[in-house]
């Protein structure tokens, strides 16, 4: 029976190492593809009521080299400054274009969304947000150039800015492990998500699918679902995921308890809308996490002290080993203790977010 349980722990450990080894390995890969000079790009950012991060971000939108852009901010409903402060950066920006939302059908933020897609002028179509800012001139650059290399999706990254609170702290974490998923399962061939603040398209290809028009019901599932549906008319080598550093778009945390609870509970209640092999995939990854700490404490319940702690040390170098490359390939840094205790609390708080998400019905990408 000992040996049993040893033997699970073992198989949970080795589960866990696959996993973070084959997905950190990935996020270094580059194919070479390099940006092309003056793309005709179309930037499409909702707003409501980001007055103050308009006014601070915007400007590095639209100072961005080597292509053709234009930038589309579409205004929904908001009841600050936002149109003012557009109104007044357009008077020394021609390509920056205003559009005001008259009504609202659907939940979330797909009506914006799709307003402005159907009023850029361009194919190559990219999406940010209000509340971040791109970490170079060269990120419109960068992120278009696979599109004009016959891909039909561009996934980029979107580190999170970091305070010194325990929720910025683990939703910069919790960012993370998003990204080596997404980007690591996805370069090793099984892609289902981009981020919604850092994700560029063929405009043609989002007309194929009929834009968001598979999940108009829900306020979320604008990055992954759409995603998901353009791949599964495309095939899994239509998305490029872009990894430059000079790519990324930085993005403002939450600080708040309450609103970190309400985005990712919105976020995970598409999970089940996922692809099979992609919900066994990413439930594995998350079960084995759960499990190594479940069946740990059996070993010790049962005093196995010496294979448990050789188990746990093998565990925690292997996870830490990899955790140096993927801080390295992600700028994001962390202390050690940090890092340990959001190991720990990580499979458990995903495990009850995920469980609201999927019995709780969001509707609101934020409140009017």
């Amino acid at each position: 029976m000992m040996a049993l349980f040893i033997g699970i722990l073992a198989v949970v450990v080795v589960v866990q190492a696959l996993f973070w080894i084959l997905c950190a390995h990935q996020l270094d890969r580059q194919s070479g593809i390099f940006p092309k000079e003056n793309l005709d790009v179309s930037l499409i950012i909702c707003a409501r009521n980001e007055a103050d991060n308009l006014l601070n971000y915007l400007p590095c939108f639209l100072n961005q080299k080597g292509v053709n852009l234009e930038v589309i901010v579409v205004d929904d409903h908001s009841t600050d400054q936002s149109i003012s402060i557009l109104e007044e950066l357009a008077i020394n920006h021609p390509e920056l274009r205003i559009i005001q939302m008259e009504s609202k059908h659907h939940p979330g933020k797909k009506d914006a969304l799709l307003k402005g897609i159907l009023s850029a002028q361009h194919d190559i179509i990219i999406l940010a947000d209000a509340d971040c800012y791109p970490a170079s001139d060269r990120w419109a650059a960068l992120m278009s150039a696979p599109l004009a290399d016959g891909y039909c999706i561009v996934a980029g990254y979107s580190p999170i800015l970091a305070e010194k609170t325990f929720v910025n702290s683990y939703s910069r974490y919790e960012n993370v492990i998003t990204a080596l998923q997404y980007i690591g399962l996805g370069r090793l061939g099984w892609p289902y998500m981009g981020v919604g603040r850092n994700l560029a398209y063929h405009k043609k290809a989002l007309e194929a699918v009929g834009y968001f028009k598979e999940h108009t019901d829900i306020a979320a599932g604008d990055d992954d679902l759409t995603v998901q549906s353009i791949l599964a008319k495309k095939g899994c080598r239509s998305i490029y995921f872009q990894t430059d550093i000079h790519s990324f778009v930085n993005t403002k945390g939450i600080r708040d308890a309450g609103q970190y609870v309400a985005q990712k509970t919105r976020h995970y209640s598409v999970s089940s809308r996922y692809p099979a092999t992609i919900q066994y995939m990413l439930a594995g990854i998350h079960f084995s996490w759960l499990m190594f700490y479940i069946w740990l404490a059996i070993c010790v319940a049962m005093h196995l002290w010496i294979a448990g702690f050789f188990l746990l040390i093998v565990h925690f170098v292997i996870r830490w080993l990899g955790w140096i490359k993927i801080q390295k390939s992600l700028r994001q840094g962390f202390s050690i203790v940090d890092w340990v205790g959001f190991e720990i609390l990580y499979p458990w708080i995903t495990l009850i977010l995920t469980i609201f998400g999927l019995l709780k019905k969001q509707k609101a990408w934020k409140s009017f």
